[in-house]
């Protein structure tokens, strides 16, 4: 799949969304949901006291109020009066409710499951207190009342349990509205989506002027997140003493060490074509001796120099990779079929977030699969000042285009037809072309994938027709 941020930012933002909104009214309901017949449920004692409800219906009416204020934050509603008042409507709005609903369950039960009456006791002055549920009383009998069953809460509240759940309700929906349940993960899932980003090349440089030959200057200085600026700028671009560099917000500092970079390709993707020719260019040698010179007998050039750039060491792979893909696409044009072809393949197969570094002077062993054995892999972020140790010389890079080359030594037993020549253990060299490419990100996300060598492909790729079944010895 290409990578597309802001698509990934916005799933990744709903999800959050819809997960921290959620998570509050779940947690508000429960708590109702478990607390609702305790409180119409017969009291198997005394009922609750003014404060034991105070105490309930308080945390109840600022669960509710956290939940309501919730819902504001997370769509983007920061200012506190509005979730403060609408949380503390909604948390008054349900203990009135809860009383209502207490009463009703608690008579409910009293006639369906007690089989009682409910009865309201008064005092002196013969205003009413609470009702009961009265059964077993014999009618008439003003000695013989029954059974008075007492609700845990008859649905009266005092001014001061009012008072406490109000200003629970608004200190939850002030204090708690823009807590988060869990820590957002979107800047760490963006980070690690862009390290694999190809870079814009010119497309980002900054200050308005486009740079030629994709000549560049890169701000060196260190970052408030930790890493080095980076930021590209034309190298015709003149600053002003203590211009600021747009990207850190510090005055400019160019890069002091600058890399000389040629850029290769290989010249064909037939991998067929390529390993017919490492045949042809296979050595043998008797065993006990040493390997002859490499004669170089196919005489073809695997490689083709497409162009050069000189690049800063802060910049990174992805950002060097944008620059030279721009070089490798202005040699598409080029009269040489060859360099021209070989551009075209790099353009449309190469890797743009990583590549290979070949130190040294590997230009003269171009007909070589493997020009030099200290080949550097480069990845996305890496920058080039930490693959490229500062050596004086030129460096290759090399455009990964999926097919990577594997020294294979093999011994064998050199037979004759004439049976008076003993037989002759020899060994082997050469070098097989393997894919490391990914075939399916090549075609989806052209340049948005790194090379692998995955176990079993590449034990089938060198086995060289040598596999057996498990019987077959």
């Amino acid at each position: 799949m290409a990578i597309n941020p802001y698509r990934s930012f916005g799933l990744w933002r709903a999800w959050e969304s819809a997960r921290e909104s959620a998570i509050p009214i779940m947690v508000a309901t429960a708590a109702w949901v478990q607390v609702s017949p305790l409180l119409k449920a017969p009291s198997s004692g005394r009922p609750f006291s003014e404060f034991e409800l105070a105490m309930l219906l308080g945390g109840l009416a600022a669960l509710t109020s956290w939940a309501i204020s919730r819902q504001w934050t997370v769509f983007g509603r920061l200012r506190p009066l509005p979730p403060m008042i609408w949380g503390t409507a909604a948390a008054l709005g349900a203990v009135a409710l809860s009383a209502t609903l207490s009463k009703a369950g608690f008579s409910s039960w009293c006639a369906e499951t007690a089989g009682g009456v409910l009865q309201p006791l008064t005092d002196a002055k013969g205003e009413v207190e609470t009702w009961v549920c009265q059964r077993g009383s014999v009618p008439g009998n003003p000695y013989l009342k029954g059974t008075m069953l007492h609700p845990n809460w008859d649905g009266a509240l005092a001014w001061t349990t009012w008072t406490f759940a109000t200003v629970c309700a608004m200190l939850a929906a002030v204090g708690f509205r823009d807590l988060r349940i869990w820590r957002t993960g979107v800047g760490d899932k963006l980070h690690q989506l862009l390290k694999l980003a190809p870079g814009g090349g010119s497309a980002v440089v900054a200050g308005g002027d486009k740079p030629e030959n994709a000549a560049v200057v890169a701000c060196r200085n260190g970052t408030l997140w930790g890493e080095l600026c980076g930021q590209m700028y034309a190298v015709q671009r003149e600053f002003e003493p203590g211009e600021w560099c747009v990207r850190c917000q510090q005055p400019f500092r160019p890069a002091e060490r600058t890399i000389q970079v040629t850029i290769v390709s290989l010249a064909i993707a037939e991998i067929d074509v390529l390993n017919g020719l490492e045949r042809l260019d296979m050595l043998s040698w008797a065993r006990g001796q040493r390997p002859p010179p490499d004669p170089r007998l196919s005489g073809e050039e695997r490689w083709v120099v497409l162009g050069e750039a000189r690049l800063p060491d802060v910049l990174t792979v992805a950002q060097a990779l944008g620059l030279a893909m721009e070089v490798v696409e202005g040699a598409s044009g080029s009269t040489d079929e060859r360099v021209a072809a070989a551009a075209k393949l790099a353009t449309s197969r190469g890797s743009r977030v990583a590549c290979w570094f070949w130190p040294g002077r590997p230009l003269a062993r171009l007909t070589y699969a493997r020009p030099t054995d200290r080949a550097v892999l480069g990845i996305g972020p890496e920058r080039l000042r930490d693959l490229l140790p500062e050596s004086g010389g030129r460096v290759v890079l090399q455009v990964d285009i999926g097919l990577m080359p594997i020294e294979l030594r093999t011994g064998f037993c050199k037979r004759f037809l004439d049976p008076s020549r003993a037989d002759e253990l020899r060994n082997s060299k050469q070098d097989i072309w393997v894919p490391v490419g990914p075939f399916e990100a090549i075609k989806e996300s052209p340049g948005a994938w790194v090379p692998r060598l995955e176990g079993e492909a590449l034990r089938a790729w060198l086995s060289l027709d040598r596999m057996q079944p498990a019987d077959v010895r």
